[in-house]
């Protein structure tokens, strides 16, 4: 998938998954405070008017070079 959807959304998390079992999606849970699903778990394709690009990672990526977003690092 490309585009404007969570799975590229650098608030989609990238430690926080789960899926529902056999043949169903990954989720992830969306880390965006401001966003319409924070603490909600979200699946790949879906998107909101939140979305911020994820280029350089998931904001909470334990490899996301410092000051990345120039935003602070969601604290783990």
């Amino acid at each position: 998938m490309t585009g404007e959807n969570c799975e590229n959304c650098r608030y989609w998390s990238e430690l926080v998954v789960k899926c529902q079992g056999a043949g169903h999606e990954i989720q992830a849970l969306c880390l965006n405070q401001k966003g319409p699903f924070h603490a909600r778990y979200r699946d790949a394709g879906q998107w909101c008017h939140t979305w911020a690009d994820g280029a350089f990672g998931a904001v909470d990526d334990p490899d996301l070079p410092p000051g990345a977003y120039g935003e602070a690092a969601v604290k783990r």
